[in-house]
């Protein structure tokens, strides 16, 4: 954007085109619109621009226009309200040079397309190319420019707009280009219903921006759709500040953000400024180049050594997925680099190589650097980080916080759990005063988790959550993990912890091929867990194997070279062992401090012929827990239970006897009658 005087020739059109009133006519100089007034809705124009605090433009009964801007630096005449200079050469199409208002309705289109450098000049001017071809450009905006006083600068400039589309590209190499723009301390950008911006810089080291917000610009809209495509460099939103008093803000309700370049590409950026979503963000960004870097969210201090403080707040749900276009890409979700905060509620990073190698990615990310401050990530929902990488060679760290970085997170976490990966990086802290924190809400975690150079990691973890992987700890660091309510850790590593606390929770000692039906494993791969400070077990649980003989066996183990205290419930495995006879014991869990605690065997422990005990050891070892062996005796045949005696049945009361009949008196005998005298047959002669 440059300001020229007028010659003595342009001074007499301008003459001509201002008689009667400047500040109260709309000037249309081959489709470029200047001035103030009210200009005809459907109407297709090459640029609006206007200069001065009492100057308006707006579309008739506020319905739409469409400027198509084909390159070139028109002219945009200020009519006397420019401090310095008679006139502009735009970069922009749609611009508010220092002052002034314009209204583009509902629904118009911003259409900016820069080819071919256009050669020639201007016949009034011939000392005035046609084409300055700027490094920067935009589609919307309000600029400073014009003059420099303190009473010129602080006049307000003002653009507004419904449903508004900005479509703008440029083809020539090295080029900024920007679909809506502010570079003024009290320059405000309103936008309702939804805000589409498409920006294309895909020449050699092209830069494309959806919205850059710069020196104390406001920017309210309701809701976005952001394309951003750029060769060297895309973005989003940005918003920067070089001073406290003049801070940047972008202020949305709902967005969708879609960066994509070879070397950087960022959804969110924010640079001593400020950015609030006041509803849900979708952020996809792609690395189309080797080596190439993306940004879901960046915040960080101002740039070039000036340190302003920057904030990114997200009320609403935010989604970050971050592509890797080539091999060995670095994808990066949510960072906040020093100075700066970044709170959100409920927080998705999915970081996806697609097929490519050896991708790098950070979900979660906090330093101070160089900054006065440190740089500080607050999670206040849910936080779930994750990685798709098929080719199961990429680098993955879930959070890490570094040289100062602090991180904290209020809500229920999810880490690595698609992935699948215990080798992966679930936390990292590393460097004095790096913190990550949590306050007790349900984890479900599948990583190693590792505190170094004096870093912190304090860990509260409730609700049946569970953790597959390590903890490494070093360099007086702390490590600190407490579980409760049924919760559970599958240690597949050695692990060292500072401070470690089982509330009804478990600790599983893993093999790494451990099937759940299997009640032994092989013998190399026994683990040891050490607490450098203090063990406490509220009815808690450890899962251990070992190889069940005489002293000598192998065997997991705990250390605590702290104290220990409450009660602890200790399940043992055999692990291929024959069995033994023990002298001192198995030591299975070593106590260097005060050994309060109680550890109690669950379940029997046997090995071939060997029944062993889990108890305390003797003497000067007195604080230390063994596994002691002795012979098993026979089962004894287990007793048979009595017969219950039937109870025996209520006798019937007899029944009283009935008197005697009365005999019967005998009848005297009959007497029998004579036989009578048989008579002879008779007989034929014949016969």
């Amino acid at each position: 954007m440059k300001y020229f005087k007028l010659s003595t020739t342009a001074l007499l059109i301008s003459s001509i085109l201002v008689a009667g009133s400047a500040n109260a006519e709309i000037h249309n100089e081959d489709g470029v619109i200047s001035g103030s007034g009210i200009i005809d809705a459907g109407g297709v124009y090459n640029i609006i621009g206007t200069v001065g605090e009492n100057n308006t433009i707006s579309v008739a009964n506020n319905g739409s226009v469409t400027v198509n801007h084909n390159g070139g630096s028109p002219m945009v005449y200020g009519f006397g309200e420019l401090e310095e200079g008679d006139f502009l050469l735009t970069s922009g199409s749609v611009v508010v040079g220092n002052s002034g208002k314009i209204d583009l309705g509902s629904g118009s289109t911003v259409n900016t397309a820069y080819g071919d450098l256009i050669e020639g000049v201007y016949p009034s001017r011939p000392d005035i190319a046609l084409d300055q071809d700027y490094a920067f450009v935009f589609g919307v905006g309000v600029v400073e420019v014009g003059g420099s006083s303190d009473a010129y600068l602080a006049k307000a400039g003002n653009i507004t707009a419904d449903n508004l589309t900005v479509n703008i590209s440029h083809q020539r190499a090295d080029k900024f280009v920007v679909g809506i723009h502010g570079d003024k301390a009290t320059a405000t950008l309103d936008f309702t219903g939804l805000t589409t911006v498409n920006t294309t810089a895909l020449a050699e080291k092209g830069k494309a921006f959806g919205i850059y917000a710069k020196m104390g610009t406001q920017v309210i809209a309701e809701d976005l759709n952001l394309t951003s495509k750029g060769r060297e460099y895309a973005v989003g939103i940005a918003s920067e500040s070089e001073q406290e008093n003049a801070r940047s803000l972008v202020v949305y309700n709902n967005a969708v953000v879609n960066s994509v370049a070879d070397e950087y590409a960022d959804g969110i950026n924010t640079t001593g400024g400020d950015i609030e979503a006041l509803g849900d963000t979708q952020v996809t960004v792609t690395a189309n180049q080797t080596g190439g870097v993306t940004s879901g969210i960046w915040v960080s201090d101002g740039q070039y050594g000036i340190d302003v403080d920057s904030h990114f707040t997200a009320k609403g749900k935010t989604s970050l997925v971050l592509n890797a276009g080539a091999d060995g890409t670095i994808l990066h979700g949510a960072e906040s680099m020093g100075s700066s905060e970044l709170t959100t509620n409920d927080l998705t990073i999915e970081m996806d190589s697609q097929g490519h190698q050896q991708t790098e990615g950070t979900g979660l990310f906090a330093t101070k650097e160089d900054a006065q401050a440190p740089g500080r990530v607050v999670i206040n929902g849910k936080l779930n980080i994750d990685a798709t990488d098929t080719t199961r060679n990429g680098t993955w760290h879930y959070i890490q916080a570094n040289k100062g970085g602090d991180i904290a997170l209020k809500g229920e976490i999810q880490l690595g759990t698609n992935y699948n990966d215990p080798d992966a990086t679930a936390i990292l802290a590393e460097n004095a005063d790096s913190r990550v924190t949590t306050t007790g809400q349900k984890m479900q975690v599948v990583g190693t988790i590792e505190a170094k150079d004096s870093a912190l990691i304090d860990l509260n973890a409730r609700d049946s959550s569970r953790f597959v992987g390590g903890f490494a700890t070093s360099t007086d660091a702390i490590n600190n993990l407490a579980l409760s309510g049924e919760s559970v850790w599958d240690m597949t590593k050695d692990s060292q912890l500072t401070n470690l606390t089982l509330d009804a929770s478990t600790v599983n000692f893993m093999h790494t091929a451990t099937q759940s039906q299997r009640m032994t494993r092989d013998a190399a791969t026994f683990k040891t867990l050490t607490v450098d400070n203090d063990y406490t077990g509220n009815n808690g649980n450890l899962v251990m194997n070992t190889q069940l003989g005489d002293d000598s066996s192998s065997t997991d183990r705990l250390i605590v070279n702290g104290n220990t205290s409450g009660t602890t419930n200790v399940t043992v495995l055999n692990a291929g062992g024959a069995g033994g006879l023990t002298t001192d014991g198995i030591e299975l869990i070593t106590v260097n401090g005060n050994s309060a605690g109680e550890f109690k065997q669950s379940g029997r422990i046997i090995a071939g012929a060997y029944d062993y005990t889990l108890q305390r050891g003797e003497g000067q070892n007195a604080a230390n827990w063994y596994l002691s062996s002795a012979l098993s005796p026979e089962d004894p045949i287990d007793p048979v239970d009595p017969i219950d005696p039937i109870d025996p049945v209520d006798p019937v009361d007899p029944v009283d006897p009935q008197d005697p009949a009365d005999p019967v008196v005998p009848q005297n005998p009959v007497i029998p009658q004579k036989p009578a005298e048989p008579k002879e047959h008779a007989v034929r002669p014949e016969a």
